[in-house]
């Protein structure tokens, strides 16, 4: 029996037995008996007393186009995130094969894993996805290595602190405004409204983006949401604020939404969301992002408004596109469905990376080349 076929036994083995009475509920404390490995699991409790202990590498391990979109919205305190995708061998005729060695010890050096790490690994769908980094784990000899009993869902539940990027604050925007301004040439530069900044009131709306605008120079701002946001949007085009709108999948809702999936699948649902799109332009919004909606719908609703619409997953009819740019250089390991990928960058960066640290621990860099000599007395 090959090396591979026993792995894949293995996984499959210890995913059976890790999951057993965790998929959407998870034991009781003390009631971890009930499980044939119960060593294999660590209680929401335990891992809570762990945030900050040294030597302690939590992974939160969510698939698919959403995963790091999830990651970003809610995530244990600490966690890192990794993309089980990753653990694939990229060049397989077949997914499942496990990431080869040379890979292997890359990807848990960017972890920061070694092994005399304790690695708490977790997903939010019945922990199969943490008992496969489980046991590439230990396939490569790291036995420091627990799945979160529950998953996330337990430790939502159970009303423990999640890190956020949605709590991005205003100040973290202009910071990041003036950033781009300084590069910018030409270009309109639209700074996206941050979570809790403009939602409250029209008025609170106002003086968070006059406040952005006044100390990044930037030439307009953007919110999300579409009839409930009208008002609002209309108050601050009034008193001269240019706004971008943004319908469909707008992630700063993640949290009433429930997931990161496209909208207006079904026709029936598209009622909404033209409604949404004409309530922006009514406003006085000069655009509108349309995010992850049926092909048709972003079809149908550029041409019934007459403001110009941004598609970033939504219709080559769209009058402009938007992309991500780490997705769009292939900085990122997996990517939503409408990104294209116009270069790898990654495998070449981390490529460089390795390159250059092997020098530094061989001696070879800097070379004679590289350094300065003292300067030639003249004669």
């Amino acid at each position: 029996m090959s090396r591979r076929l026993t792995f894949h036994l293995a996984v499959l083995a210890a995913a059976v037995a890790i999951v057993v009475g965790v998929a959407g509920t998870s034991a009781p404390s003390g009631a971890t008996g009930r499980y044939a490995n119960p060593q294999l699991l660590v209680e929401t409790d335990e891992v809570a007393g762990m945030l900050a202990a040294p030597g302690v590498r939590i992974v939160d391990l969510r698939s698919g186009m959403t995963g790091k979109v999830a990651y970003r919205v809610g995530h244990v305190p600490g966690a890192a995130y990794l993309d089980p995708g990753e653990l694939d061998d990229p060049a397989a005729n077949a997914e499942g094969f496990p990431i080869r060695p040379e890979a292997a010890a890359a990807l848990f050096g960017r972890l920061g894993i070694d092994h005399e790490t304790t690695v708490v690994a977790y997903d939010d769908g019945g922990s199969v996805l943490a008992a496969r980094f489980f046991f590439v784990l230990e396939y490569y000899g790291h036995e420091r290595v627990r799945v979160l009993n529950g998953g996330l869902a337990k430790w939502r539940r159970e009303g423990r602190p999640l890190e956020s990027t949605v709590p991005v604050t205003l100040d973290m925007m202009i910071l990041q405004g003036h950033a781009v301004m300084r590069g910018s040439k030409r270009a309109l530069v639209v700074i996206d409204m941050p979570f809790g900044s403009y939602e409250a009131s029209k008025e609170q709306a106002f003086m968070s983006a006059a406040r952005v605008m006044k100390e990044t120079g930037c030439g307009a701002i953007k919110v999300e949401g579409g009839r409930r946001m009208a008002e609002s949007i209309a108050f601050l085009v009034e008193r001269g604020v240019p706004v971008m709108g943004h319908i469909g999948l707008t992630p700063q809702s993640i949290n009433t939404i429930g997931s990161f999936r496209a909208q207006g699948r079904d026709e029936t649902d598209w009622g909404p969301i033209e409604e949404d799109a004409r309530a922006v332009a009514q406003a006085g919004a000069f655009s509108v992002v349309i995010e992850a909606v049926a092909e048709p719908l972003a079809r149908r609703i550029t041409a019934a408004v007459e403001i110009p619409t941004i598609g970033i997953g939504g219709s080559v009819a769209c009058d402009g596109q938007i992309l991500v740019l780490e997705d769009m250089l292939g900085l990122s390991p997996r990517v939503p469905k409408f990104v294209k990928r116009y270069a790898e960058l990654g495998p070449s960066i981390e490529a460089a990376v390795a390159a250059y640290a092997a020098d530094v621990r061989a001696r070879a860099f800097p070379a004679t080349e590289h350094v300065y000599p003292l300067r030639t007395k003249a004669k």
